[in-house]
């Protein structure tokens, strides 16, 4: 998948997101996190990197709202091998806990 396809899926999601279609929402970033994890040739690892964290924090947040707990974790896992510190988003630190 190109890089205009996963923004435009990104923005996709987030359309959804403001329309309350969660589930929606999340069909698109679970397509999304299944590709990257695929093949991303010609993606630079820095575009991979905000892609997948963009992804999980939106997950993260659908997660979250549907009690979700289990699957919201494994989202933290992916974006704590991402190198992303939670830590700096008291948001994501607070639902982590």
């Amino acid at each position: 998948m190109s890089l205009d396809t996963w923004d435009q899926k990104i923005g996709r999601a987030t359309m959804l997101l403001h329309k309350n279609k969660e589930d929606d929402a999340l069909k698109i970033l679970t397509e999304i996190m299944d590709d990257m994890s695929k093949n991303v040739t010609g993606l630079k690892n820095g575009e991979k990197v905000d892609f997948i964290t963009i992804a999980c924090s939106e997950r993260i947040n659908i997660h979250f709202d549907k009690k979700m707990y289990e699957e919201m974790l494994i989202d933290f896992n992916i974006l704590e091998n991402n190198h992303y510190d939670i830590y700096l988003h008291p948001d994501s630190c607070l639902k982590k806990m």
